[in-house]
């Protein structure tokens, strides 16, 4: 799963491109809550931003009516996504009435061979249906190139950096968060060691015991480093590089270190407003 490089070879094979692996990848980073709510911020501006049909240079005001509807925003939200995603495929549904659609559905990209322009029905097929013809053209809407693997190719290996650096802290923190204790006795006794395996089982939720001669318990230190540290920090820089990679910088998201006058903020946002409007005029 955290083969990267080698799912992005096997999506760009020349032979026998296959985005499976690649497109498991994007499910598995998109759990972390920083990636998702930073991409989250493009596609929703998308989404939520208004829309009007015009003929030759006249508004239509009734006809864009019909765009308020889910499967109007399911559309906006799979095209807006599809920046992230790479190459996406949506099948318009049935009509709920003359002009209205009842949903649009994202085709599973597993099933989707864009180099071929085909879609299949069962994932590793090579053969399937032409959706650049007729009359599967007339329902299933493409968008993007058939290269274009998404911007969280990109992201992958930083997000896999970050996913690794959270598993070790909460490995650090099983393992030294509450340290390990033991006694140390010289007696043989079956019994004793019985009665001091029992004392450090209840020692758990009450912190005291009764020894006798030269038993002792001790407590293992917990590394002089500061390892706590070392691993908000490496968690912050990945954010860092998750949110210049889609935004373009990171000073408007949770960079606590990110500071200047107004002039310098309301450049940073400028630099992220540029991508909101690139995405509008790609969904339009």
């Amino acid at each position: 799963m955290a083969d990267c490089p080698g799912a992005k070879n096997r999506a760009l094979n020349p032979y026998r491109p296959d985005r499976t692996r690649l497109l498991d990848l994007y499910d598995s980073i998109l759990v972390d809550s920083h990636l998702a709510s930073t991409m989250e911020s493009r596609v929703l501006r998308v989404v939520r931003s208004r829309y009007r049909l015009v003929k030759g240079d006249k508004p239509q005001p009734e006809l864009a009516r019909m765009l308020e509807a889910q499967w109007f925003e399911d559309f906006l939200q799979y095209v807006a996504e599809a920046v992230f995603r790479g190459h996406t495929l949506i099948e318009l549904g049935e009509l709920a009435k003359p002009g209205q659609l009842k949903a649009v559905n994202r085709i599973d990209p597993r099933n989707v061979l864009p180099w071929s322009g085909q879609v299949v029905r069962q994932q590793g097929q090579d053969k399937g249906y032409a959706f650049r013809e007729p009359p599967l053209n007339a329902y299933l809407i493409e968008v993007g190139r058939s290269d274009d693997l998404g911007i969280l190719c990109d992201v992958g290996p930083v997000a896999i950096v970050k996913k690794y650096a959270v598993g070790s802290w909460a490995d650090y923190v099983n393992k030294f968060g509450i340290p390990p204790r033991w006694v140390r006795t010289s007696s043989r006794s079956a019994h004793r060691v019985k009665q001091l395996e029992q004392m450090m089982q209840q020692m758990l939720s009450s912190a005291y015991g009764v020894i006798e001669g030269d038993e002792e318990i001790q407590v293992m230190a917990t590394p002089g480093t500061d390892a706590p540290k070392v691993f908000d920090e490496l968690i912050s820089r990945m954010n860092s590089e998750i949110s210049k990679r889609i935004l373009g910088q990171d000073g408007t998201t949770d960079n606590k270190n990110a500071s200047g006058t107004y002039g310098s903020l309301k450049v940073l946002q400028g630099v992220a407003e540029d991508r909101h409007k690139a995405d509008k005029a790609s969904a339009a």
